[in-house]
């Protein structure tokens, strides 16, 4: 309250201030440029003793707070020619039909992301010295776009109306359409494209509830569910083939190494398997069929094998 006689540069922004704005800062009423409290913590109404400022014509900026309730009427008192700021708010109702006495800006009216209410005011088509950035996006705002937006005819970029539940885009505005960059206007960019600009907000006008994108879009979601089930499945199915096939390749690893150590412990024994040599001794049977009367039919008796032996080792005997 005692820099009454500052006349530009008020900069607290980008700290983390809280509360409410003192309504002594409206005392500041030399001010023509650059007031700044934007990127705080302030909360609560904007104080109506902002209007006086009525001197400001360049950078106003509130944005980027828990800023709420209605925008003063006041604020439509001063000379603005750029940077109006109210964007990344709590505020609320309908928008101030005396903004459109702000009708020597030109760059950055911004009143985007807030919870702003009711009808845009034909009023705002006052604002027709605008060359760049006309943002009202992402409000509550509803009924028609009024054709007075039509007359917004010097921008170039930035018109934007978007995630509004609005009725119907007039011929006047729609055709600013091909001399701005940024022309967005349709209902919820969640899911709307580029063609889908002027017929989403069309199809507003015959909605029954107007304000209530949330079950157009629970209704669009619920479409999107069973083909997003359908890639879950898709994806588990495949991961476990996956998992099945390593098993498979590991449990065949694991045999063929258990295979590989049996035949090396039977290396290291001297053995090439198991087996029985049959030897054919005429001293141990005739060399017949084992019954000593030598007609030859039948083989001796059965031998194992014995290391550095061809002969083999004697079994003994059956009794």
């Amino acid at each position: 309250g005692n820099l009454d006689q500052m006349s530009s540069d008020f900069d607290l922004s980008w700290n983390l201030l809280s509360s409410a704005v003192p309504t002594q800062l409206g005392l500041l009423d030399k001010m023509s440029s650059g007031f700044y409290l934007n990127l705080n913590l302030l909360s609560s109404a904007v104080p109506t003793q902002l209007g006086r400022l009525g001197q400001m014509n360049f950078g106003y900026d509130l944005s980027l707070n828990s800023l709420s309730s209605a925008i003063p009427t006041e604020l439509g008192n001063f000379q603005m020619s750029s940077g109006f700021y109210l964007h990344s708010n709590s505020l609320s109702s309908a928008i101030p039909t005396e903004l459109g006495k702000l009708d020597q800006i030109a760059v950055e009216f911004w009143l985007d992301d807030n919870s702003l209410s009711s009808a845009i005011p034909t009023e705002l088509g006052k604002l027709d010295k605008m060359l760049r950035n006309f943002n009202l996006a992402s409000n509550s705002l509803s009924s028609a776009i009024p054709t007075q937006l039509g007359k917004l005819q010097q921008l170039t970029g930035g018109f934007e109306l978007w995630d509004n539940p609005l009725c119907g885009v007039p011929t006047q505005v729609e055709a600013l359409s091909s001399g701005i960059e940024d022309f967005y206007v349709w209902a919820s960019p969640s899911w709307a494209g580029d063609d889908d600009v002027i017929d989403t907000v069309a199809q507003n006008c015959t909605d029954p509830n107007p304000g209530d994108d949330d079950d157009d879009y629970e209704n669009r979601e619920g479409d999107r569910a069973p083909n997003m089930g359908s890639t879950i499945s898709l994806v588990l199915i495949v991961a476990l083939s996956f998992i099945v096939i390593v098993l498979a390749i590991l449990v065949a690893l694991r045999r063929r190494q258990r295979y590989a150590a049996l035949a090396e412990e039977d290396d290291h024994s001297g053995n090439s398997g198991s087996y029985v040599e049959l030897v054919d001794d005429p001293e141990l049977g005739g060399g017949g069929d084992g019954d000593g009367d030598g007609d030859g039919g039948t083989t001796g008796p059965p031998l194992l094998p014995g290391a550095g032996s061809s002969d083999g080792v004697l079994c003994p005997a059956a009794p």
